[in-house]
C-alpha cells in the first residue's frame, strides 16, 4: 500500500498515557482538515480522472486527498515519508489539473486543491533535501 490512510503516532506515544491526554490542534488546522475528512472514498473522482485512464499506476485523486489529510494532521509523525511517496513519478506531479474530480465528487470536495497543496509541499521537501546534499558535498 503506497498511501497509508491512517495516522502514525509519534514514537514516544504509548498506551501508558492517561486516557484524558490529547493532541492540541489549532482551529485553522481543523478547518483545513474538515473538508478532506468528509471524503467517503466512493471512487467517483478516481473514475472521472483522465490521468487514471491513461496511467493505472497513478495514485489517484481520492488517495491523494487522504494523503493530504494525513500530511497536514499535526498528530501524524510521518509527513516526510508521505510527501516522499506522493511526490514520486505517479503522485502529485502526474495530475494534469483537468478538474474532472471536482465535478464528479458527490460531497463537493476539491481533490485538485489538495493535490496542488501536496505538490507545493513535496517541492519544498525535495529542495530542502537537495540543499542538504549540496552542503554535505561542499564540506
Amino acid at each position: 500500500m503506497r498511501v497509508k490512510p491512517w495516522l502514525i503516532p509519534p514514537p514516544s506515544y504509548d498506551d501508558s498515557l492517561p486516557a484524558d491526554s490529547e493532541f492540541r490542534v489549532l482551529p485553522e488546522e481543523v478547518a483545513a482538515l474538515n473538508a478532506a475528512e468528509t471524503c467517503i472514498m466512493c471512487g467517483a473522482c478516481y473514475s472521472a480522472c483522465q490521468v487514471v485512464a491513461m496511467n493505472k499506476q497513478y495514485i489517484g485523486p481520492h488517495a491523494l486527498l487522504k494523503a493530504f489529510l494525513r500530511v497536514l494532521d499535526p498528530r501524524d509523525s510521518a509527513p516526510a515519508e508521505r510527501l516522499e511517496i506522493v511526490g514520486g513519478d505517479d503522485g502529485v506531479f502526474r495530475c494534469h489539473t483537468i478538474f474532472n474530480c471536482i465535478d464528479a465528487c458527490p460531497k463537493g470536495l476539491n481533490p485538485t486543491q489538495a493535490i496542488e497543496t501536496l505538490r507545493k509541499l513535496a517541492q519544498k521537501r525535495q529542495a530542502f533535501e537537495a540543499a542538504r546534499v549540496e552542503r554535505q558535498q561542499s564540506l
